[in-house]
């Protein structure tokens, strides 16, 4: 199922109130009352459901064919319509970036290095993405879109750091 991000973040804001309404209830309603427990048990099966569904969910990022970006979630697995053709998009945890191209421009991710990693860190090279392709990026975008540029620098705190920017 693809999810936008805006259901990503209401999905965790009404679990927030449910958890809320729980320490409320158990802090100023009636001692010893069954519902304690029902508002406890829902706030720990909604609040569990939410992490264990966002852990296994990819991010998506589609580049239309006005070069607009469109973030969400893929949770399981979906069919989506890329250059006339489907697609299915399988969710492979969160640290995974599903890249889709329904441009007609090429588009490339770059591999940016900040700092000094240690001895013998794997970097991947740069990636193009063909017209109407789906690219799948094993790590999580930092930078999207060519007016989204990354800086020339940035903190690595004693060592070095990885990060990717998605342009065209």
């Amino acid at each position: 199922m693809l999810v936008s991000s805006v259901v990503v973040y209401g999905a965790i804001a009404i679990v927030a109130l449910v958890v809320l309404g729980t320490v409320i209830l158990f802090k100023w309603g009636p001692r010893r009352s069954w519902i304690h427990w029902a508002a406890a048990a829902a706030s720990a099966v909604l609040g569990s459901a939410l992490f264990l569904g966002l852990a296994a969910a990819s991010h998506v990022v589609r580049v239309t064919s006005e070069l607009e970006i469109e973030e969400g979630r893929v949770i399981g697995s979906a069919t989506e319509v890329v250059g006339g053709h489907d697609v299915e998009l399988v969710a492979h945890g969160s640290g995974v970036t599903l890249i889709l191209n329904g441009s007609e421009r090429e588009l490339e991710v770059r591999t940016l290095v900040y700092g000094d990693l240690a001895p013998n860190t794997m970097v991947p090279p740069d990636a193009l993405i063909d017209p109407f392709s789906v690219y799948t990026l094993h790590a999580n975008l930092d930078y999207l879109g060519p007016d989204h540029r990354p800086p020339d620098s940035v903190s690595t705190k004693g060592g070095g750091k990885v990060q990717y920017w998605l342009t065209w």
